[in-house]
């Protein structure tokens, strides 16, 4: 539901995806520092790490950005009934990779779980 209201959230804004990614960062931003400034542990900057380490730890904000400003990007551009149908896409994924490439054990509840969604995705 979080997600479907994100999805619906993204449509509606009257921002582009950059502008509407910008002020959403800001408001997380804002969110953190108060949550770190109120709490007791702090955070603690990992010792030891080398340069390319700390590339690494710095390019996450775009591996993550991208994917971010395209979902974006598809919101404002796709119908909801298409934005829900490829929020199926994912989980079916992770299955799929998780049973093939990682020889993942699939339990009966993770069978009812697949045959749920892959309904899901016949239906809509």
């Amino acid at each position: 539901m979080t997600w479907g209201a994100y999805t619906w959230l993204k449509k509606m804004a009257r921002l582009d995806p950059v502008s509407g990614l910008f002020v959403e960062s800001l408001l997380l931003s804002v969110m953190v520092v108060a949550l770190v400034l109120y709490s007791d542990g702090g955070i603690e900057v990992p010792v030891g790490l080398t340069v390319i380490d700390w590339s690494l730890l710095l390019s996450c904000g775009l591996v993550s950005l991208i994917p971010l400003a395209l979902f974006a990007f598809a919101a404002k551009n796709l119908p909801l009934s298409v934005m829900g149908l490829l929020q199926f896409v994912l989980p079916l994924t992770q299955f799929c990779v998780a049973v093939i490439f990682y020889g993942q054990i699939i339990s009966f509840e993770m069978h009812v779980a697949f045959l749920v969604i892959f309904l899901g995705m016949i239906l809509v």
